[in-house]
């Protein structure tokens, strides 16, 4: 059952955001290093978990992740979390 409820979550997430799955990001350029960031965040990882594991402090994750979310155009946290489907990252 809890399938069911991240699946209700998730569309409510999706039908509430500005998300469009067909907007093309080509002009993108993500270091290594961001990529991983986002991988970790796709993970639900906690911050704390996320950087002892790139071991950088909490202010400069921060200004990394506010770096990757300018770069990819999005606001929040939740629409970051779709970015590896957008870029079609994963295949």
């Amino acid at each position: 059952m809890l399938d069911e409820r991240v699946n209700v979550k998730l569309h409510k997430l999706i039908t509430r955001s500005r998300f469009n799955p067909y907007t093309k990001l080509d002009n993108v350029e993500l270091t290594p290093h961001e990529l991983r960031i986002i991988e970790k965040i796709c993970w639900q990882l906690t911050l704390k978990e996320i950087t002892e594991q790139v071991n950088v402090p909490l202010k400069t994750f921060e200004r990394q992740k506010a770096k990757i979310q300018e770069k990819l155009g999005v606001k929040t946290l939740s629409a970051l979390l779709f970015m590896p489907l957008k870029i079609s990252w994963y295949k």
